[in-house]
């Protein structure tokens, strides 16, 4: 019987740590979009999508949106104008 439960404990489901999940997750961006690499993990692990949604990291969050204001899916967020510093001093004479 004691065989039975460590047998039963290789078959649990495992924890995935964040950080497991956003390098495997940009492995898999190399060859897609991110938010295909997302939803590809997800289906092969048998993971829901609000559970992988907790799991992002904020630099993947900041790629993902700028992915989908690309792609028109959300409305573009407002920018800075940066500039140049030559131009600042030109401006400031």
């Amino acid at each position: 019987m004691a065989k039975k439960i460590d047998i039963d404990k290789k078959n649990m489901i495992k924890m995935l740590s964040p950080e497991k999940f956003n390098i495997e997750v940009k492995t898999l961006a190399d060859k897609m979009p991110l938010m295909d690499a997302i939803l590809h993990y997800c289906e092969q692990n048998k993971l829901e999508y609000e559970t992988a949604a907790s799991l992002i990291s904020t630099d993947l969050k900041r790629v993902l949106r700028k992915e989908a204001e690309d792609l028109n899916f959300i409305q573009q967020t407002s920018k800075l104008p940066i500039w140049e510093t030559t131009d600042v001093r030109k401006t400031q004479t």
